[in-house]
């Protein structure tokens, strides 16, 4: 039962007045206010838990990827990528999952070379995830250098061609290089192909304007975002990251 603190008061004048207030516990950290910080406080004691009584090094793993995660959308960069590596060390092997939050991490804090590293390292341990060579295309791209970006560019649309995301980067990239009339077509077919899509994420949508407004088209629209929720959710804009998984993979047993 948790801890609880019973506080009375009542008026010198008027003894029948009386009020009680009861708080249970009491001791708790008060910054454990929303959704995330207390998933955070969660998790962090399932892991000790965990490692103290020897427990499953996979689902261990899996736990330090969950608050690498979290500390991601916190903006606690460096614990991010703590937990990361931890994760990584645990399991005694590589993940791109947490290679992935490692670069993206990274890149937050302006380390340039160090996201880069780590998003090279995730294209080593899954080469079929058009994610990291599209992400990593972004960070180039960024640096000057469009010759590489683009070829990355070329790999993420070649793993994943059905993702009109990728499609309208690389055409975005051609265009750079003079190839102007591919780089229209192109653009349209990526605009096309995202608004066939039944829903479109913060991701899609933020994609979606932006070919719009590359192609010109001043009538097109965005889709209405959902409500809000209670949970104010990531303190940062999810729909600029580059392309951040929503769920982490789970290893096999």
């Amino acid at each position: 039962m948790p801890p609880v603190l019973t506080v009375e008061a009542t008026f010198v004048s008027h003894p029948e007045a009386r009020c009680e207030v009861r708080l249970e516990n009491p001791l708790c950290p008060p910054d454990l206010g929303s959704r995330r910080q207390r998933e955070i406080a969660d998790t962090e004691d399932f892991v000790a838990r965990a490692q103290a009584r020897g427990g499953n090094p996979a689902g261990i793993a899996d736990g330090l990827e969950k608050l690498a995660a979290l500390y991601l959308e916190e903006n606690k960069y460096e614990r991010a990528i703590d937990r990361a590596r931890e994760a990584m060390a645990v399991d005694r092997r590589p993940s791109d999952v947490a290679l992935q939050l490692m670069a993206i991490s990274a890149d937050r804090l302006g380390s340039v070379d160090r996201a880069e590293k780590f998003y090279r390292e995730a294209m080593a341990v899954d080469p079929g995830d058009a994610t990291h060579p599209f992400n990593l295309s972004l960070l180039l791209d960024r640096q000057d250098r469009a010759r590489e970006a683009l070829d990355l560019a070329e790999e993420a649309f070649r793993l994943g061609p059905a993702e009109g995301v990728y499609r309208g980067w690389r055409a975005i990239l051609w265009r750079r290089f003079g190839r102007h009339e591919e780089a229209i077509e192109e653009r349209r077919r990526a605009a096309f192909d995202l608004d066939a899509l039944v829903t479109r994420d913060a991701w899609r949508e933020y994609w979606r304007g932006r070919f719009a407004g590359e192609l010109g088209d001043r009538g097109w629209k965005a889709r209405p975002t959902p409500p809000a929720s209670e949970d104010p959710g990531p303190a940062y804009d999810r729909s600029l990251l580059p392309g951040q998984r929503g769920e982490l993979a789970r290893r096999a047993s």
